[in-house]
């Protein structure tokens, strides 16, 4: 609901890999509020500090500490890859058998 989507439409129509995405990324909704909000603090602040501040200086927000971790190994190995190979086959056998259900 706080992500603008009815009940209906979530219970009903959306996956729960939607749903888990859904939830993660809801500060998307609210981001440019939150980074508005921000910046006139920031012009307040330095305008009152004789010390240089950056934006980040006034808070720094979880999606800006997901950019710096941006750096992290994503490699993944051979039987990873042939384990969610054999996990994306065995999704599809379940959406299908849904399919033929309805």
């Amino acid at each position: 609901m706080q992500c603008g989507y009815s009940a209906k439409y979530v219970l009903d129509e959306m996956e729960m890999y939607e749903v888990n995405a859904a939830m993660k990324y809801q500060y998307h909704s609210y981001k440019q509020g939150w980074e508005q909000a921000r910046l006139v603090a920031y012009i307040v602040a330095q305008t009152q500090s004789t010390k240089r501040l950056t934006i980040q200086d006034i808070v720094k927000f979880e999606w800006e500490k997901d950019q710096e971790e941006e750096d992290v190994d994503t490699s993944i190995t051979k039987e990873q890859i042939e384990a969610l190979k054999a996990q994306a086959q065995m999704y599809l056998k379940t959406q299908n058998n849904q399919v033929e259900r309805r």
